[in-house]
């Protein structure tokens, strides 16, 4: 699903996105005790916490990583409005 990060460029940016939006649905899907959340945060700073927190999603119930991936896409990748 997500990219594994090698490079501390690719890093930064991912994370920038990722932080933004999905953060938000962590908190929102998973409650704000959760550990995907605690470790999206420390992937600001860590390159490391980036990749525990894709084996968090990768971990998740099917429903739950459903939700919080169509979450990101949605606000990734909006639909285009009708013509």
């Amino acid at each position: 699903m997500l990219t594994k990060v090698t490079e501390t460029a690719s890093h930064s940016s991912l994370v920038t996105h990722f932080e933004r939006v999905s953060i938000s649905g962590a908190f929102v899907y998973l409650g704000p005790d959760h550990r995907l959340v605690a470790e999206l945060r420390a992937a600001e700073v860590d390159p490391t916490a980036f990749v525990r927190a894709q084996a968090l999603v990768e971990a998740l119930p099917a429903l739950s990583k459903r939700k919080l991936l169509s979450t990101f896409m949605r606000v990734t990748w909006p639909r285009a409005p009708p013509h």
